[in-house]
């Protein structure tokens, strides 16, 4: 497995570019690029590029319909086992959707 993240002459040159460029922010040209490629490679239609583990797991919530009030349905908590290391960002999503987030039986 090479070393991640890859920084070399190429990364670092097209970073450069489009930091200078001044539009950098989300769904640049840059991104929009990506997602097509990736979305052409995977074989679906949308795909949508997303920065951190907070965000990540809040566009798959709302995208299931899922956020504040369906206490009323049951679901008062979501597990994220796998995200257990980015606990900070994670425990932002609670904020984002109003769940209590739950690895391994315990609840934060």
């Amino acid at each position: 497995m090479p070393k991640w993240p890859v920084v070399g002459k190429t990364e670092i040159e097209l970073m450069n570019k489009v930091v200078s460029s001044g539009v950098w922010s989300y769904n640049g040209p840059k991104e929009k690029k990506f997602a097509r490629k990736f979305a052409d490679y995977i074989g679906t239609k949308y795909v949508v590029c997303a920065a951190n583990v907070t965000v990540t797991p809040q566009i798959a919530l709302e995208a299931l319909g899922i956020g504040y009030g369906d206490e009323d349905q049951g679901i008062d908590e979501i597990c994220l086992g796998d995200l257990k290391d980015s606990w900070y960002g994670v425990t932002n999503l609670n904020k984002k959707v109003g769940f209590g987030i739950r690895w391994d039986n315990n609840t934060i």
